[in-house]
Order: structure tokens, then C-alpha cells, then sequence
């Protein structure tokens, strides 16, 4: 958990960072578990990787290479199905692309890219968890945040 101190010094940095490089872009998508039909939540990567279709498929679907770097942590639905191979099929089979997507799982403490992450998904989490929504104000310009099933 960070402090209120430590939220205001990455907001900033957020701020700095995507300032300094306009052709990022941020998105979030919050989930009310609560209202997610139990047998949806029996296994959580799957809703994961729902989620992580709708934030992503649309953005990436004409470049011819992906690399998809993200947190080790949720490897596999229950089924076994990863998400790389889930987002590819979803790409050749529904959106008709011809991207390829390679999925690159690593660990959020070593990669700083991933750990950028974490501070905007802190962020984001803190607004809708601790009803603090001074820092996602201060990022908001450049975040697009996406409810689901609130």
C-alpha cells in the first residue's frame, strides 16, 4: 500500500512520463467483482483475460507484431488456455488480423515498464477501493478508465 505522499510523487510522475511521450497510451478497465455471476468468478483469469480482450485486441489488431509484457503472476485459466493463446485466436478468428502475438510473462518487481503499470493500476484501484480519487484526477488527461458490471 502506498501513502497518500507516495501516490502524489507517482501521479506526478505519470503525468511527467506520458507528457514526455504522447504516442502512449493509458487505459483501465474496474470490474465490480460483486456483480460478476458466481460461476464467472470460479475461475478469475478467465474474467482477466476478458478483460484484458476488451483493453487490448482493439488497439493491437493491425500492427503484424505484438509483444505482450505482462505480470507472471496469472499464467493460466483453469482449463490451461494462456493468455497469449487466447488473445491470439481471438485476433485471427474474430477480428479476421493477421497479427502475431507473442506473450511475454515477467516479474513486476524486476521490469520497469511493468512496474509503471502497477503505479497507474494502484491508482486506478485506489479511486474505486479507498474512495480516493484525488490521484486518478491528477492522471486523468491521459488515462481512459472503462467500468464493468458496476
Amino acid at each position: 500500500m502506498l501513502t497518500e505522499e507516495q501516490l502524489d510523487y507517482v501521479a506526478y510522475r505519470i503525468v511527467k512520463y506520458m507528457r514526455d511521450n504522447p504516442e502512449f497510451k493509458l487505459g483501465a478497465i474496474t470490474v465490480k467483482k460483486e456483480r460478476v455471476q458466481e460461476h464467472i468468478r470460479q475461475d478469475e483469469n478467465k474474467l482477466y483475460n476478458y478483460m484484458i480482450k476488451l483493453g487490448l485486441v482493439d488497439k493491437i489488431d493491425r500492427f503484424s507484431k505484438v509483444l505482450l509484457i505482462r505480470d507472471n503472476r496469472s499464467v493460466k485459466v483453469k482449463n490451461g488456455n494462456i493468455i497469449g493463446d487466447y488473445l491470439q485466436t481471438v485476433l485471427w478468428f474474430e477480428k479476421g488480423s493477421t497479427t502475431i502475438l507473442t506473450d511475454q510473462p515477467e516479474d513486476s518487481k524486476q521490469n520497469p515498464n511493468l512496474i509503471f503499470t502497477d503505479w497507474v493500476s494502484h491508482i486506478v484501484w485506489s479511486k474505486y477501493e479507498d474512495n480516493n480519487p484525488k490521484h486518478l484526477l491528477i492522471i486523468s488527461k491521459y488515462i481512459t478508465v472503462s467500468p464493468l458490471f458496476f
